[in-house]
């Protein structure tokens, strides 16, 4: 199996330097290295593995993409809005360069791999410290490690669930599949830990479209890969004598619903009064002061703000152009090796809009869901290509017998009567 290029071993590194970068305790080191890490993805695809040209869908998000970003032009913090936004544009063209240097659907495989295996060290490391102190691991009884917002953290860990459960259930191989759950296990514990309702959300959307090819066919293992991990939580209650809910920080908020006032209006209200002010064209760069971004909570919202009513209509042309090219490469893929690949970029997608209807941190660079947002996106577009190329490369084994060669001799006429050939 081809080994995933390098692409996918920075966006590895991506995944757990993103959330680290926007905690409390973040040095300008970590936040600098976040910004080269998608910059050397993007030069690696351009110039190193040499990118296919992209396809239309591909290019209509990339147009969206670069007139949000272009939004920054006409804010009234020019410099501090190019510098915000154009994080948001790096990452989500890294995700795009990381389907469109791959060259076979192995590649692909290997690649989606690391991905999910990021998750499972990522988790176990987040785990891992929040046990070693767990009163400074928590923030109003929700998790937050090493200064991290709690929201942060389950915005990283919903995604990675998707990926280790999605592989779990793909990948036949027993140990792999031992590795994956156990990481969708400790990822789910983390999810329900930072009480994060949004996050939550997410992983249950998200895996629910990711894993429905494998719902039917492989039943079985689907419940195992459920109850196990409710088996074990029920046998560590017993043992310890304490209930599951005492020992997971932000479960009892998730399950309660957390605070019953809406939390969010008043933001939406703010952003409501800055659109009006431009409706056309968006104030720009939605900010607190000049140098931080403000995130509204709702990234239809924050388009609708930044780009007016300009950038909705191309956002919204970008959805359709991929509904419709989503529909042709479900027909195409039916009879390809691998159809059922095309629900993991989905499942990325469903997570990342219902996610987007309570956050709008896809919308900034200093989180791995932009990447998500175009790794997903280039993934339907370019799907059916990268099967094809992967079933018109199947090596020939070696044991295969030989086909007899054919020879075809020319007929020899007999004499005739008068003795003529």
């Amino acid at each position: 199996m081809n080994r995933p290029n390098k692409i996918y071993l920075l966006a590895a590194v991506f995944f757990i330097v993103a959330p680290l970068s926007v905690s409390g305790t973040a040095s300008d080191g970590i936040k600098y290295a976040r910004l080269a890490i998608t910059a050397a993805m993007i030069g690696m695809g351009l110039f190193v593995y040499r990118a296919d040209p992209l396809n239309s869908t591909t290019k209509t998000f990339t147009f969206f993409v670069v007139l949000f970003t272009a939004g920054a032009i006409w804010s009234d913090s020019i410099f501090y809005a190019l510098f915000n936004k154009s994080m948001f544009l790096m990452s989500a063209l890294a995700g795009v360069y990381m389907v469109y240097t791959t060259k076979s659907e192995e590649e692909l495989t290997s690649g989606i791999k690391l991905l999910a295996l990021t998750g499972t060290i990522a988790g176990f490391l987040l785990f891992a410290t929040y046990l070693q102190n767990p009163d400074s691991g928590t923030a109003g009884d929700r998790l937050a490690v090493g200064g991290m917002n709690a929201n942060t953290i389950g915005a990283a860990a919903g995604p990675m669930f998707i990926f280790s459960f999605f592989l779990g259930l793909w990948r036949p191989e027993f140990k792999l599949r031992v590795v994956c759950f156990s990481s969708a296990l400790l990822l789910a514990i983390v999810i329900l830990g930072t009480g994060s309702r949004g996050a939550t959300l997410m992983a249950i959307v998200g895996t629910l479209i990711a894993t429905k090819p494998f719902l039917q066919k492989r039943a079985s293992t689907v419940l195992l890969a459920i109850a196990l991990p409710i088996g074990m939580l029920q046998i560590y209650a017993v043992a310890t004598g304490t209930s599951v809910a005492s020992k997971i920080p932000g479960l009892e908020r998730i399950v309660s619903g957390g605070n019953k006032e809406n939390t969010r209006a008043g933001m939406w209200n703010f952003a409501l009064k800055k659109f009006n002010k431009s409706p056309i064209i968006g104030i720009g760069w939605l900010s607190w002061g000049k140098k931080s971004s403000a995130n509204c909570h709702n990234a239809y919202l924050q388009i609708l703000v930044e780009v007016g009513i300009l950038g909705a209509a191309v956002f919204l042309a970008s959805t359709i152009q991929l509904i419709l090219r989503l529909s042709s490469v479900k027909y195409t893929l039916r009879e390809s090796s691998h159809p059922e690949l095309l629900a993991l970029p989905l499942g990325l997608l469903a997570s990342l809009a219902v996610h987007g209807m309570i956050e709008a941190s896809v919308l900034f660079g200093t989180t791995a869901l932009p990447l998500l947002l175009g790794f997903s996106i280039a993934l339907i577009d370019r799907l059916p290509s990268l099967l094809a190329t992967s079933s018109a490369t199947i090596p020939i084994s070696r044991t295969t017998p030989a086909i007899p060669r054919l020879e075809i001799r020319p007929r020899r006429r007999h004499p005739d009567s008068r003795g003529h050939e």
